[in-house]
């Protein structure tokens, strides 16, 4: 009896060993669901918080990192620089004019950790007007501890230089699969850098210009290397950096980037809701921004967008016969109807659409599918589709007293001519 009860018990646990890990390993964190998001070119709309939300504290600072985690944006960008002593600091400038409080300005890389961190960081993005906060340069090992508590990834935005110095120390902090180093050097550097790495970061090279060949050979050449994205840049507002023909080659293995917090390396597209649409139209699908909360709610409608646009397609597509069209009068209808339909198939298997795409497409397609209604009656015995209504019968009874008239009109006159 012992023994039965000793199997079965046995049986049990060895059952929950095998279902209970399952059940654990299927709720993935947001740091692994943002991370697998953008290692698949295919994926959603991703926003990436620029240097953290700083409207109220410092820049690049572990309470604006707080912040923009406290959002649902995807990833928050930092830049991250060296000092002379060895240290990686999250910083975006070459000195420290802008955002420290130092009466003298001290070059990053000449000035040794300990002595910047005796300087206070500026409010928001710096500037000579802007009060000092009580806040210091954090080091990438304190931001990386903070990202892990607060669950979110990051992009790492760094010169060729110190690719294998930061890839070392995200090894051992074991955050190589939460961060991507964004690197704007060229090729030779960015492959020169990536050798000398023991472990391989994940990577996204940035191309400004817009000369196609250039574009096409460094867009081959982060293929080549494994990179998983191409931020692509250019002051050109009509540039082939914006045709979506262009754009969409290099979606197809790579995430491509757009980064309007700085217009000027936009096209001089502004970090607003109307450019996102325009962005993400022309085929980028990572934007960069100022205002994560913003961006994020921006997400939600355009998820709504997509889901209003599903249903739609489903009761007029899906569960709707279309007519047979029997007069060439009709055919209108049917171009108009089958433009809808084949753009809201396009639109709804490209998880990358924008909000204005997805109620523009609704709004013709739900246009089209309405005008068949009105003229299903029509479309089915082949007539040229016209319903009869009051004001088209008094249009007709109008016509009719307007062509008697001017017949009575000019009867008299002949007659008194004549």
């Amino acid at each position: 009896m012992k023994t039965r009860i000793f199997s079965i018990i046995f049986s049990v646990i060895l059952l929950l060993t095998c279902f209970v890990p399952s059940v654990f390993a299927a709720e993935n964190t947001r740091t692994e669901n943002s991370m697998k998001e953008f290692l698949d070119p295919s994926g959603r709309i991703l926003g990436v918080s620029s240097k953290g939300e700083w409207d109220t504290v410092p820049e690049n600072s572990i309470p604006a990192i707080v912040k923009a985690a406290e959002t649902d944006i995807d990833f928050i960008l930092l830049d991250v620089k060296i000092t002379a002593d060895g240290k990686l600091i999250i910083f975006s400038d070459d000195t420290t004019q802008r955002m420290l409080d130092s009466e003298n300005v001290m070059n990053i890389a000449e000035t040794s950790f300990a002595e910047l961190s005796r300087f206070n960081l500026k409010y928001s993005c710096g500037g000579s007007n802007e009060k000092v906060s009580e806040e210091k340069i954090p080091l990438l090992t304190d931001v990386l501890s903070v990202a892990k508590e607060n669950d979110i990834p990051l992009i790492l935005r760094c010169s060729s230089d110190i690719i294998s110095v930061i890839t070392d120390e995200l090894s051992e902090n074991n955050a190589l699969d939460m961060c991507i180093l964004m690197c704007r050097d060229s090729k030779k550097e960015i492959s020169t850098a990536l050798s000398q790495c023991y472990k391989k970061p994940h990577i996204i090279g940035t191309k400004r210009g817009n000369v196609i060949f250039a574009m096409n050979a460094f867009a081959s050449f982060l293929e080549d290397e494994g990179a998983v994205g191409i931020e692509l840049k250019t002051k050109n507002r009509y540039g082939i950096n914006y045709y979506k023909s262009v754009v969409g080659n290099y979606a197809e293995n790579l995430r491509v980037i757009a980064d309007p917090t700085i217009p000027e390396e936009c096209g001089f597209r502004q970090d607003s809701e109307k450019w996102w649409n325009d962005l993400i139209g022309r085929g980028y699908s990572v934007i960069i921004t100022d205002h994560a909360e913003l961006f994020c709610e921006y997400l939600i409608r355009t998820d709504e967008a997509r889901d209003r646009l599903q249903r739609i397609y489903d009761k007029y597509v899906t569960q709707h016969t279309l007519p047979d069209f029997k007069d060439d009068v009709l055919n209108d209808f049917k171009k108009a109807y089958t433009d809808a339909v084949s753009m809201a198939e396009s639109l709804l298997s490209d998880k990358s659409s924008c909000v204005q795409e997805l109620n523009d497409c609704y709004s013709a397609l739900n246009k089209a599918a309405n005008d068949i209604n009105i003229n299903f009656s029509a479309l089915e015995d082949g007539s040229a589709g016209t319903t009869i209504t009051l004001p088209r019968i008094l249009l007709c009874i109008v016509f009719v007293v307007a062509v008697v008239a001017v017949q009575i009109y000019f009867f008299k006159r002949r007659k008194k001519e004549g």
